[in-house]
């Protein structure tokens, strides 16, 4: 309840984002986008920067949400139906004039627990933002535990092979 009275929706971080990219107003995109204060993400600032700058250049007029994937964010990294018990949303958008970016938005602690914790609010935070394909710079640990780009390369080999076999229709 509390997110939907205070706008606490990861869409809504990345609404507020690509509405500062539209409007041309870099600071503001800037301040969106949150640096950890507590850990510095190699190469994160300068993506920030890069990302941002392409993004106003582009001058998009409208962007469009194409896909999101809800994660847990402790323990083990897995997919979730929604985004009660996720701790990160991987928002893919296709953006007027740019290309297709994926936004990682996550709770302000990266560490959610959801249900076990008594569903606190999120605070959802914008903490990386990438051309669709690249690779997230923030949240790694799921890399590192056969999380998310593991999944999407095992779906993939999965989907390969499914195709090899299938027969000719």
């Amino acid at each position: 309840m509390h997110e939907l009275l205070t706008n606490d929706r990861a869409e809504a971080r990345v609404d507020a984002y690509l509405g500062a990219i539209m409007r041309g107003d870099e600071y503001t995109a800037l301040a969106l986008w949150q640096l950890d204060e507590k850990v510095t993400r190699a190469g994160v600032p300068d993506r920030r920067m890069a990302v941002t700058g392409v993004l106003i250049s582009a001058r998009p007029t409208a962007y469009r949400v194409l896909k999101t994937e809800w994660w847990t964010t402790c323990c083990d990294p897995h997919l979730v139906d929604g985004p009660r018990n996720a701790g990160l949303a991987r928002i893919q958008v296709a953006i007027d004039g740019a290309d297709t970016y994926v936004f990682d938005v996550l709770t302000h602690d990266t560490v959610y627990w959801g249900d076990a914790a008594g569903n606190p609010p999120h605070n959802w935070t914008l903490r990386d933002v990438y051309r669709s394909g690249d690779r997230p710079l923030f949240f790694l640990r799921a890399l590192s535990q056969g999380g998310m780009l593991a999944y999407h390369e095992a779906n993939d080999h999965k989907a390969a092979r499914s195709a090899r076999r299938a027969p000719p229709t």
